[in-house]
């Protein structure tokens, strides 16, 4: 089967998911092109959207948090909302690219382009299936305007909210967020390590900001550092925040202890090689720490999606989630020293976390490929 994957350019999470389900159908054998839906109106586009919504994130939280509770009480099935309107604009590019090649299947790792083709859809102009994933564990504003074939949601106990919402029952399909194939390479923590050139004993801690290097780490990577008895080694990754890397870089670049790195390709890799991961709760970097059994603490959730997303893991003991920078440094230490509080938080992931979304994805397809040959 051929597959076009439509992503969209705000935040890396999306992109990822895009790419892990690119992966799988290529190793299954299957062809897909996977595209940036924004840039189909034009690259131009695709960037000043990114970079508003990046710097919103990154300088603005309370607006985008105040932006997001609007959108939470707008949110109606008995009603379009504005993003709705301005994502039915773009369908005259969604069509160009339909139009370029036979495609069998859509899968869509956004609310923007499963909105575009649900106009598409409901026009008649929209005759093979289409799924849409949903990538953080919460049911966010305007799903419930989606007329896909399936919706694919992160875990069943997500059920009832999105039912809530106005999501139409037979559409809910909980499968999971999906992963790289990286998250599954059967690597040991130390040749990881030694793939990475980080120290071969003792513990080692990374600090993610995400793909947009969001929230500062210059108060945490003294925090770490100044426990009498745990000396971690420390591996910051700013994302494409090239700024926090400069004072970052000010601050620690000469120590030994501590690997300072921007926009990295090999996180699957580095959550194989470390104790714990600090981060924010996004929700593709959050699933594939518990695919891979990562401890985690969480810090500077994006408010909105990413608090529900801390909700989700904390209740679940899947992650913790200390307030202030000393309780997360301290969450951190008891992690990489305390044996059973690390194994107790590994077990709940695997409880929880279904690790081959992907997989499970692509069989989805298929199986509704499949439905349509016979109807």
């Amino acid at each position: 089967m051929n597959v076009l994957i439509l992503s969209c350019n705000t935040g890396g999470g999306h992109n990822a998911a895009a790419r892990a389900i690119g992966e799988e159908l290529r190793r299954q054998g299957h062809a897909f092109r996977l595209v940036d839906y924004l840039a189909l109106a034009s690259e131009n586009v695709s960037r000043r959207v990114s970079d508003v919504y990046v710097s919103t994130v990154n300088h603005a939280p309370g607006l985008f948090q105040a932006l997001y509770k609007a959108g939470t009480a707008v949110s109606s099935p008995r009603r379009h909302s504005p993003v709705y309107y301005v994502n039915q604009a773009m369908v005259r590019f969604l069509r160009k690219e339909l139009a370029r090649c036979p495609y069998d299947a859509v899968v869509a790792t956004h609310i923007f382009p499963s909105q575009a083709l649900t106009v598409l859809r409901r026009r008649g102009e929209l005759p093979i299936p289409f799924v849409s994933v949903c990538t953080d564990y919460t049911c966010i504003p305007f799903w419930e305007e989606v007329e896909c074939d399936r919706m694919v949601i992160p875990h069943p106990a997500l059920r009832a909210e999105f039912l809530d919402h106005g999501v139409t029952p037979g559409r809910i399909t909980p499968i999971g967020i999906p992963v790289s194939g990286a998250c599954h390479t059967p690597l040991t923590r130390l040749e990881a390590r030694q793939q990475l050139g980080l120290p071969q004993t003792g513990p080692v801690v990374l600090l993610l900001g995400g793909s947009m290097g969001h929230g500062s780490m210059e108060d945490l990577i003294p925090a770490l550092l100044g426990h009498k008895r745990f000396a971690p080694h420390i591996v910051a990754v700013c994302g494409s925040n090239e700024k926090a890397l400069d004072r970052l870089t000010h601050k620690f670049g000469k120590r030994e202890d501590v690997t300072l790195l921007g926009f990295e390709h090999r996180i699957p890799l580095f959550l194989r090689a470390v104790n714990v991961v600090i981060t924010k709760p996004g929700g593709l970097s959050s699933t594939e720490a518990a695919v891979m059994g990562t401890p985690i603490v969480f810090r500077n959730a994006i408010p909105g999606c990413e608090t529900r997303n801390q909700d989700f893991f904390v209740s679940r003991g899947l992650a913790f989630a200390p307030q202030s920078t000393w309780a997360q440094a301290q969450a951190a230490r008891l992690l990489c020293t305390d044996e059973d509080t690390a194994r107790a938080m590994q077990n709940a992931q695997r409880q929880v976390i279904e690790p081959d979304a992907a997989g499970r994805i692509c069989a989805l397809v298929q199986e509704l490929l499949g439905e349509a040959v016979m109807v």
